[in-house]
């Protein structure tokens, strides 16, 4: 149903508005000795974490540095009180039914050798599945509230009304077939522009725009979900002859509202000066554009995308750091052992060589030699090893800075880009006020007074009546009010049946009897 609706509302859809059908994950994360990470796994597989699929005991790992420092009260199993200790850690990661949540808190603090185990759990979105609630889409080209209202209304053929800053640009849209209140909290959180749905209430949508929440527009519950109807017609046509009831079997037959043209003193302006208005509607048009270019740059969302993407790469470059900190402690430690059986040798040797040592203990010091040798022997390799090991690390430090230097650079690249796109909207603002300016000073005052009026009410102040279409709202205008239209001198100044904007009438009009004077 929602996909119908999105398509007549012309939007190409991104994905549902709330994901349905599958069960809620969580995502574990834990830190343990790598000698005890297979037990504590073992113990989380067993309550049904690990689970994906047709597969079990999924996970991942990946050893780090670690660091925590115990306060007085505490009973480290590594490390002890006030003493900052760091030590190698592997974090582990695997999913989980949400419902079963409790029971893997548990297994993991039954298994885990911590007095206070270090974990995080993370509730997971819906991915990629394509069923859920409602569609999220985008429309071809952005629109002011006013007029995506207009484009709503046209394209359902039922009455609209919306909520909302009649100026905000509308580039991304949800929509809900039916009655669709209960989702507003849930469209507030996707970032959309406008939601579509209907039977909306009064405070839950005063609520909503109070928070914060995108603009809403109620096309009321019959409106938005026939479409569906067609669409259901096209799957049912190879095996069924099938007929769309076309006539509305909406419960609310009568729609009234009160006539604009009433309620506007009579105002008579030269049939150009009118016409004016039509380049200054558009020159207003233009001025909102340039307003929702420049709050909707696709290099803000480059820098979102890379600004993550560093956070990511400044801590692998943190992690390596503290890797290269903990060989070189640990080969200077070594060293410093080394050199003790060192110079212990070089002690037993010179006492040997004094020759002021009995037989016994002649034999004891050759046999603590050859033990000093063996010692160092295997201190060095250790040293060798650890030194090895600390280059490879040493290059992957310069790597993750490499890395994290270049992303630096994107970032700096973009922000420049995004600051040539704001003074080339900059310079096209200036130059469109100028425009405006030069249309302003060449109209009558009271007829550009009305044409604000009418702007800050509806959104637009002016449109081409053509082909008895309202330019301004986009709708087909009732015959009856046409005929009072084509009555009128062609110096009166009148207004749109449905919108309130001023119409603009030339030989395009299509008015049913007589031309308007040039």
């Amino acid at each position: 149903m929602n996909d119908a609706l999105a398509a007549a509302l012309g939007l190409e859809v991104t994905g549902p508005v709330e994901y349905l059908g599958a069960e809620a994950l969580d995502r574990w994360g834990v830190m343990v000795p790598p000698a005890q990470a297979d037990e504590v796994l073992t113990a989380m597989f067993d309550v049904g974490a690990g689970e994906v699929g047709e597969y079990s005991e999924c996970a991942w790992r990946v050893d780090g540095a670690g660091q925590f420092r115990p306060g007085d009260d505490a009973n480290p199993t590594i490390g002890t009180a006030r003493e900052l200790t760091r030590l190698t850690e592997t974090r582990v990661e695997l999913v989980a039914d949400r419902r079963v949540r409790d029971q893997v808190l548990q297994a993991l603090k039954d298994s885990h050798p911590y007095e206070e185990p270090a974990y995080d759990v993370v509730e997971l979105a819906g991915g990629d599945r394509e069923w859920g609630l409602g569609r999220v889409g985008t429309l071809p080209q952005p629109l002011t509230l006013t007029e995506f209202t207009a484009r709503v209304a046209a394209a359902l053929g039922a009455p609209v009304r919306a909520a909302g800053d009649p100026e905000a640009g509308i580039g991304t849209v949800a929509v809900c077939g039916g009655a669709g209140d209960s989702l507003l909290g849930t469209v507030s959180r996707l970032g959309v522009d406008a939601y579509v749905t209907g039977d909306l209430r009064h405070h839950p949508v005063d609520e909503h725009l109070r928070a914060g929440g995108p603009a809403v527009v109620d096309a009321g519950h019959w409106a938005t979900e026939f479409p569906w109807c067609a669409a259901v017609a096209e799957l049912l046509w190879p095996f069924l002859d099938v007929e769309v009831h076309a006539a509305p079997t909406d419960p609310f037959t009568v729609c009234a509202a009160p006539r604009r043209m009433r309620r506007v003193a009579q105002m008579n302006a030269d049939p150009a000066a009118q016409r004016s208005l039509l380049d200054l509607a558009e020159v207003d048009a233009e001025i909102s554009r340039l307003a929702h270019r420049a709050t909707h740059l696709p290099e803000d969302a480059e820098i979102a995308e890379l600004e993550k993407r560093a956070t990511t790469e400044r801590d692998e470059s943190v992690r390596v750091s503290i890797l290269v900190e903990d060989l070189d402690r640990d080969i200077a430690k070594l060293e410093k052992e080394v050199e003790q059986t060192r110079l212990r040798e070089q002690k037993d040797r010179e006492l040997m060589a004094s020759g002021r040592v009995a037989a016994k203990q002649l034999t004891e010091l050759e046999h603590e030699l050859r033990g000093l040798e063996r010692r160092q022997s295997v201190l060095e390799d250790e040293e060798l090893e650890l030194m090895e090991r600390r280059e490879a690390v040493e290059l992957d430090q310069q790597r993750a800075e490499a890395t994290v230097n270049a992303t630096a650079d994107e970032i700096a690249a973009v922000a420049r880009r995004r600051e040539e796109a704001l003074k080339d909207i900059d310079v096209a603002r200036t130059r469109t006020a100028a425009t405006r300016d030069g249309l302003v000073g060449g109209l009558p005052e009271a007829l550009y007074a009305e044409y604000e009026r009418r702007r800050a009410a509806s959104g637009a102040g002016a449109g081409l009546l053509q082909a008895r279409r309202c330019g301004a709202c986009r709708l087909e205008l009732d015959r009856g009010f046409l005929d009072a239209v084509a009555r009128k001198p062609a110096d009166e100044v009148v207004h749109c049946d449905e919108c309130g904007a001023i119409l603009v009438r030339t030989n395009e009009s299509g008015l049913p009897q007589g031309k308007p004077e040039e």
